[in-house]
């Protein structure tokens, strides 16, 4: 290693803290012994005669000074620091009317919400005592409709005679007596008469008879002629088939053409109607049950 000063090769020398150069003990005017008496942090800080002399540490005015222009160009920036303080501050208080109003209107929600739950609770309750009073009304309705239909169980309907003007009613009812081979006198018919067939120009018959036996047995008889037509019982020319069946209401009327057409897809073998109500049976053997309602096609399995 060279020395900085008389460029002699050396082992072993001194590092300046300053200029950093190497430097012999001799040109350092140092005695190698005294030098490494030294701790490190000594060492460390050591300087040449060069590096003493030209004073580049700062005096201790210049420090203070700097510090002064430190403190002073802080003491400038209060000013604008005040400045964003204040900004800040209105922020804030923008904030904070930002949530009281955030919470004006949560409170707001929290009572149409607490409302909103009331009402459905409320809504609740109706809908149960209407589901109810559905209950309630479905029974009501049956049973007018069975008492409807109990209104006419000693009447039979009598389809397919033609309408002739000074007919007599009476005197078309013994015919058919006469041509099915039963007596009903006339004491036992409490009406006849006709009335409009829906959406057809012709008429039914319907008569009414005092007794409900005498109604069944006619029916029963009429059924076993299987076909009876207008020109049998003096209607020269007429092609009309004559059907006598249960004087049905217009519901009853309907739930049957139902289960005909369902007994029919599940292959059941006998739909017919007695004493006013729909009586199936799968087959001959079979068990016999009644269809009053809608809901009693389920049993049509």
């Amino acid at each position: 290693m060279l020395c900085a000063i008389c460029q002699e090769t050396v082992n072993d020398c001194v590092s300046c803290y300053g200029c950093k150069n190497h430097l012999c003990y001799g040109c350092a005017g140092l005695e190698e012994k005294s030098y490494r008496r030294l701790n490190q942090d000594k060492k460390s800080a050591w300087r040449c005669a060069h590096c003493k002399n030209t004073k580049n540490e700062p005096s201790i005015n210049e420090v203070i000074l700097k510090e002064i222009r430190d403190i002073k160009s802080r003491v400038n920036s209060i000013p604008e620091l005040l400045e964003d303080v204040k900004t800040i501050k209105c922020e804030l208080e923008e904030l904070k009317d930002a949530c009281n109003e955030n919470n004006k209107r949560l409170d707001e929600v929290d009572t149409r919400i607490a409302t909103m739950e009331e009402n459905v609770s409320e809504i609740n309750h109706i809908k149960d005592k209407l589901a109810l009073t559905r209950v309630d009304f479905d029974r009501i309705h049956h049973e007018i409709l069975l008492k409807e239909q109990w209104s006419r169980l000693n009447n039979i309907e009598i389809k397919g005679v033609p309408i002739k003007t000074g007919e007599n009613l009476f005197q078309i009812h013994g015919a058919l007596c006469k041509l099915i081979g039963f007596d009903v006198p006339k004491s036992q018919i409490d009406y006849i008469a006709r009335v409009p067939l829906h959406n057809s120009k012709d008429k039914l018959i319907i008569v009414r008879y005092i007794n409900r036996y005498t109604k069944e047995d006619f029916i029963a008889i009429a059924r076993a002629k299987k076909e009876l037509y207008a020109k049998d019982i003096g209607f020269t020319g007429s092609k009309n088939r004559i059907f006598i069946n249960d004087h049905l209401t217009p519901h009853f009327k309907s739930l049957l053409t139902k289960v005909k057409a369902l007994a029919k897809e599940k292959n059941y073998s006998h739909v017919w109607v007695k004493f006013g109500k729909i009586h199936v049976r799968r087959n001959d053997t079979s068990h016999t049950f009644i269809i009053q309602k809608e809901s009693d096609l389920n049993k049509i399995a």
